[in-house]
C-alpha cells in the first residue's frame, strides 16, 4: 500500500488540431453589473445626500442611508459619447481616468469635476472631465470631432444623473462650475492632436435648458498665449469672479507665472499679477477681501527639491495688489483651507505641508493654523516625522473642518512593496484636531479612507477607503456611524431566491467590506442594471470578502451564508443579510463548511495558523496546529478527515522550512496522519502553493475515489529554477498516489472536479489528472485564472476559464486531444472575468456562466505566507456579468 506510481504523463504537442464542432454553442449577456475602481472623492449634496466619484470612470449618487440614487459608468459613458475603437483588436474601452490626486513633483494636481447649479433651477449639475483612449492607447472615433484621444466634458443632471450635455476637447486638467458658468482649463501641449493655432486657454459655457438638455447659450475664452503653458489652479473667487493660475516651463528660472481674477460672466480680466512662484493654491477670504495663495518656488530660481521653498501671499480682490505673507523653507503645501477654526472674528488659514530630507524623503509632515489677519503667526501646528532613518515619512494631504474641528487626512508609509499595502495607498490616517489649540481630539488608521478626500456633513466627516468602503465618522468623537460597502471588485459569488419570486439571486462580495443581494429578476431583464443593480440587502462585513458558500449550518433544512471576511468568518441569514455569527480570527479568506460529526447542521473549519473547528453558533470544537509559525491552505473533507497543507511563513527562501500535509480526524481534532512532502525525482520541496491548494478529486478511481491533491514550491535537483508539484494522496493514510510537476512557482491557481477527472488551472496552461492517474498538460491564452466544467446547450460538456481578460470555453476534449493553444469555441472580453462561478439559473439543464474578478489582494496575501508575492493590475473593466449559453 505504500508503493507509489509514476505518474503516466502526456504531453500535447504544438501541432495543429483536428477537428470543429458541427454547432458551436453561443453566448449572450444575461445581466451585468459594472464595478466600481480606482481612487475615490466625496462631497455634500442637497438632501444629505453624497457625490462619489471613482477615478476609474464612474460617478454616483447616495442617500444618507448609503443606497445607491444613481450611477454612471464607463460602458454606459462610452455608449453616449459614441467612442469607436480605430483598432478592430480593441473592441471594449479601457478604464476613462477621471484624475483625483495630488503630484507633489509636478506643477498641477489635476481637478476633475465640481457641483453647481447652471440653469438657474436651485439644483445641481455635476460636471466632470473623463481622459479617454490615452493610457492605455486605444484611439477611437467620436461624431463631431477629428481628434482620436482627449478628454471628454460631461455636464449631468444631479439629481437623475442623465446626461445634459458633453462636449470632447483635446485635453482638460480643470473644471469649475460657478455663477451658472462651466469653465476648464485646456492645455494646448498636451495632446499631439491639438490644431497648431492653439493656446493654452480657460474657456467657459453659459446655458440654456430645454427638453431635458443644455444648449450652449454663450461663450468665451481666457488665453495664456503660449502653447506650453498650463492651468495650476482654478478656483471660485466670491460672486461673478473666479481665480485662475497659470504658468509656463517651471524649471526655466527665468519664466515667471500669473495669477488673475476673472468675471464669469464675460471672461473679462479684472487684473492678472505676475508673479516669481507659480500658484498651488488658491481660496477665498470674504471677510478680508482677499485670494490667498500657497506658491511654490521649486524650479523658478534653479534650486532643487531640497532647497525648495513656498510662499504664502495675498491678493486684494479689488486691485490685484500682492502681498507676500510668509515664506517657508525646504516645504511643499500640500493643502490650504480658509475657514474660522479658532472662533475668531475672521477666518484662519489651515495648511497642510511637507519638510524634506536629503534625497527628496518627506521628514517630516505638518497641519498647520496661521493667523489670517497678518498671515504669518502661526497659532499651532501639529507635527509628525518619520520613524525611520530613510524612507517617507507621512505625507498630510486632505483637508476639512466640522464647525471648530481640522481634520486632516494622511498617507501612510506602513509596508510599502508587502501584500499588506501593497499599491502603497492602503494605509492611511484620520486625524481631527481642536480647531483653537490643536490637541487631537481623535484619529484612526488602517485602510479607513482616502486620504486625499474628507467630507464634512451634518455632523460627520465621511471618507471612502481603497477598498471601496465609505465611512461616516463622529466628527466629534470618530465614532464610527456608519460602515457601506460599494460595489468594487466582486470575486465569489453563490445563488438562492432571496425574496422568493421564483427566481435566483445573486449573494456576491469582493474587495469591499460587505455581502451584497442583487435582484436576479431585475438583473436579467434591463440595461439598467448595469449602472445601478437592484439590491435587495446590504450587509458591512468584519474585512474585504474572499469566499462565499450557502450551507446549512443551523440544522433548520436552511442554508445560511458563510463569509470568509479577512478578520473573522461570517454567517448570515440569506434572506435579510443580518449577521448571524462571527468568528474571529487572523487573517481568514477561506472557510470550509461541512459535516464533521454526523448530526444536522455544518460546522465551520477555519485554517489560517492552525486549522480550528466550530460548531455553526461559533463555539470552538477544536484546533489542530502541527507547528508554531506556519500558515495553513483551504482545508477539504474527505472519508470523515479535515486535509489541508502548511508551510512556515516564507518558506521559500528558509533553508529548512516546517512544511507538511496533514489530516484531522472531524469529530475529534486529532491528527490521523501528517506528511512531509518529498519532490519528484530527487527535487526538493521548498513550500506550499497555499492558495486554492487542496482539493479533493473523489472521479478518481485512483485511491477509491478518496484521492486529495496537495500543491508545494519544488525545486528540481541541480537547478534553481522553482516549479509546481501536485502530489495526489490517499485521503484515508496520507499514501501518495501518484506525482507530476508543471509550471513554475506561484503559477498554481485552483482546481476543479468532474467526471474527467481533477483539472488544475495554471498560468497559460491547464492540467488534467484523469480517473487513472494519467496526467495531460494543455497549454492555452489567454491566461488562465480559474477553470470550472459546464454543461452547455444539448448536454455538451465545456471546460470553462476566466482568463486576465475575460472568458473562454472549449469543448472537454481539449484537454486529451489535439493540439497546444486551441482556438475555444466561446470567448467574450466585455469585462475582466478571471473567477468563474458554474450554476443553472433557470432550471433547464444549460448552466449560465457567471463572471467575477480576480482577489487580487487575497491572493498576494496567501502566497506571500509562502515568501512570494503575486499583483497584477489591469486597466480593463471590472465587474460581474451572467452568461447564458445557447
Amino acid at each position: 500500500s505504500g508503493a507509489e506510481t509514476a505518474a503516466a504523463e502526456t504531453t500535447a504537442t504544438t501541432e495543429a488540431a483536428g477537428t470543429t464542432a458541427a454547432a458551436n454553442p453561443q453566448l449572450s449577456v444575461g445581466g451585468l453589473v459594472e464595478g466600481v475602481r480606482g481612487v475615490t472623492a466625496s462631497t455634500a449634496l442637497p438632501g444629505g445626500d453624497l457625490l462619489v466619484v471613482h477615478s476609474g470612470g464612474s460617478l454616483s449618487r447616495l442617500s444618507p442611508a448609503g443606497d445607491t440614487l444613481w450611477r454612471r459608468s464607463n460602458l454606459s459613458l462610452h455608449t453616449e459619447w459614441q467612442v469607436k475603437p480605430v483598432r478592430p483588436w480593441q473592441p471594449e474601452p479601457y478604464a476613462a481616468r477621471i484624475f483625483l490626486g495630488y503630484g507633489p513633483l509636478g506643477t498641477t494636481s489635476a481637478h476633475s469635476f465640481s457641483v453647481g447649479d447652471l440653469t438657474g433651477d436651485g439644483l445641481p449639475e455635476i460636471a466632470f472631465l473623463a481622459e479617454v483612449g490615452v493610457g492605455p492607447y486605444r484611439p477611437f472615433t467620436a461624431p463631431g470631432s477629428a481628434l482620436n484621444t482627449g478628454t471628454f466634458l460631461t455636464v449631468l443632471d444631479g439629481q437623475a444623473g442623465t446626461t445634459l450635455w458633453s462636449t470632447l476637447l483635446p485635453a482638460a486638467t480643470h473644471v469649475l462650475i460657478a455663477d451658472g458658468t462651466l469653465m476648464a482649463t485646456v492645455p494646448a501641449s498636451y495632446n499631439s492632436q491639438t490644431p497648431a493655432a492653439d493656446r493654452t486657454s480657460l474657456r467657459a459655457w453659459r446655458f440654456a435648458a430645454a427638453g431635458g438638455k443644455l444648449t450652449v447659450s454663450g461663450e468665451w475664452s481666457v488665453s495664456t498665449g503660449s502653447r506650453t503653458a498650463y492651468f495650476t489652479t482654478l478656483e471660485p473667487a466670491g460672486p461673478g469672479k473666479v481665480a485662475a493660475a497659470w504658468a509656463e516651463a517651471y524649471r526655466n528660472p527665468t519664466v515667471t507665472s500669473h495669477t488673475l481674477l476673472i468675471d464669469t460672466a464675460t471672461g473679462g480680466v479684472q487684473w492678472d499679477v505676475t508673479n516669481p512662484s507659480y500658484a498651488r493654491f488658491l481660496a477665498l477670504d470674504a471677510g478680508r477681501d482677499r485670494l490667498v495663495g500657497l506658491e511654490q518656488r521649486i524650479g523658478f530660481d534653479g534650486q532643487d527639491l531640497a532647497s525648495a521653498a513656498y510662499d504664502l501671499v495675498t491678493y486684494d480682490l479689488a486691485t490685484g495688489a500682492r502681498t507676500l505673507r510668509d515664506t517657508r523653507g525646504n516645504a511643499l503645501p500640500t493643502n490650504l483651507l480658509v475657514a474660522d477654526v479658532a472662533d475668531s472674528a475672521d477666518p484662519e488659514y489651515v495648511v497642510n505641508e511637507v519638510f524634506f530630507a536629503p534625497g527628496i524623503w518627506v521628514n517630516t509632515t505638518q497641519t498647520r493654523v496661521v493667523d489670517g489677519g497678518d498671515g504669518s503667526t502661526t497659532r499651532w501646528a501639529r507635527t509628525v516625522k518619520r520613524t525611520t532613518a530613510a524612507g517617507d515619512g507621512p505625507i498630510a494631504l486632505g483637508l476639512t473642518t466640522a464647525g471648530r474641528t481640522v481634520v486632516a487626512g494622511q498617507w501612510q508609509p506602513y509596508k510599502p512593496n508587502t501584500a499588506d499595502n501593497r499599491t502603497g495607498d492602503r494605509y492611511t490616517s484620520i486625524i481631527a484636531m481642536d480647531g483653537p489649540n490643536g490637541t487631537v481630539r481623535w484619529s484612526t488608521s488602517g485602510d479607513v479612507g482616502q486620504p486625499l478626500f474628507l467630507t464634512a456633513q451634518a455632523g460627520e466627516i465621511t471618507a471612502v477607503s481603497q477598498n471601496q468602503t465609505l465611512y461616516r465618522y463622529a466628527a466629534g468623537g470618530g465614532q464610527v456611524a456608519q460602515i457601506v460597502p460599494l460595489l468594487g471588485d466582486l470575486s465569489s459569488a453563490v445563488a438562492t431566491d432571496v425574496n422568493g419570486d421564483g427566481t435566483p439571486d445573486l449573494i456576491v462580495g469582493g474587495e469591499s467590506r460587505g455581502v451584497f443581494a442583487l435582484d436576479g429578476a431585475a438583473l436579467a431583464t434591463s440595461g439598467s442594471a448595469v449602472e445601478n443593480p437592484k439590491v435587495l440587502w446590504r450587509q458591512a462585513t468584519a474585512g474585504a470578502v474572499h469566499q462565499l458558500q450557502l450551507t446549512d449550518v443551523t440544522g433548520d433544512g436552511v442554508s445560511e451564508v458563510v463569509v470568509a471576511a479577512t478578520d473573522a468568518a461570517q454567517t448570515l441569514d440569506p434572506k435579510t443579510g443580518r449577521v448571524l455569527t462571527t468568528i474571529d480570527g487572523e487573517y481568514v479568506w477561506t472557510v470550509t463548511a461541512a459535516d464533521l460529526d454526523g448530526r444536522a447542521g455544518a460546522e465551520l473549519v477555519v485554517p489560517t495558523d492552525a486549522v480550528r473547528a466550530y460548531a455553526g453558533d461559533g463555539r470552538k470544537l477544536w484546533t489542530g496546529k502541527p507547528a508554531d509559525g506556519v500558515r495553513f491552505s483551504n482545508a477539504v473533507v474527505s472519508d470523515g478527515a479535515v486535509l489541508a497543507e502548511y508551510n512556515e511563513v516564507g518558506g521559500i527562501d528558509l533553508a529548512a522550512p516546517k512544511l507538511g500535509a496533514i489530516a484531522v480526524d472531524g469529530r475529534t481534532g486529532q491528527t490521523r496522519w501528517s506528511v512531509a512532502p518529498t519532490g519528484v525525482g530527487g527535487g526538493t520541496v521548498r513550500g506550499a502553493n497555499l492558495w486554492n491548494g487542496v482539493a479533493a478529486a473523489p472521479t478518481l478511481t485512483i485511491g477509491s475515489g478518496r484521492a486529495v491533491a496537495f500543491t508545494w514550491v519544488e525545486t528540481p535537483a541541480g537547478s534553481n529554477i522553482g516549479r509546481t508539484q501536485v502530489d495526489l494522496r490517499d485521503a484515508r493514510t496520507g499514501t501518495r498516489l501518484t506525482a507530476f510537476t508543471d509550471g513554475g512557482y506561484f503559477t498554481h491557481r485552483g482546481y476543479a472536479s468532474g467526471d474527467l477527472g481533477l483539472l488544475q488551472a495554471r498560468s497559460a496552461a491547464l492540467t488534467l489528472a484523469g480517473p487513472d492517474g494519467t496526467v495531460t498538460h494543455r497549454n492555452t491564452l489567454p491566461v488562465p485564472f480559474s477553470a470550472a466544467f459546464a454543461r452547455g446547450p444539448q448536454g455538451r460538456e465545456l471546460v470553462v476559464t476566466g482568463n486576465e481578460s475575460g472568458i473562454t470555453a472549449w469543448d472537454t476534449s481539449m484537454l486529451t486531444t489535439g493540439a497546444n493553444y486551441q482556438s475555444p469555441l466561446l470567448s467574450d472580453s466585455t469585462l475582466t472575468t478571471s473567477q468563474i462561478v458554474v450554476v443553472d439559473l433557470d432550471g433547464d439543464g444549460v448552466d449560465e456562466l457567471i463572471g467575477l474578478n480576480h482577489d487580487l489582494i487575497g491572493m498576494d496575501t496567501v502566497v506571500e505566507m509562502s515568501g512570494g508575492g503575486q499583483y497584477q493590475g489591469n486597466s480593463e473593466l471590472h465587474g460581474l456579468i451572467v452568461y447564458r449559453m445557447s
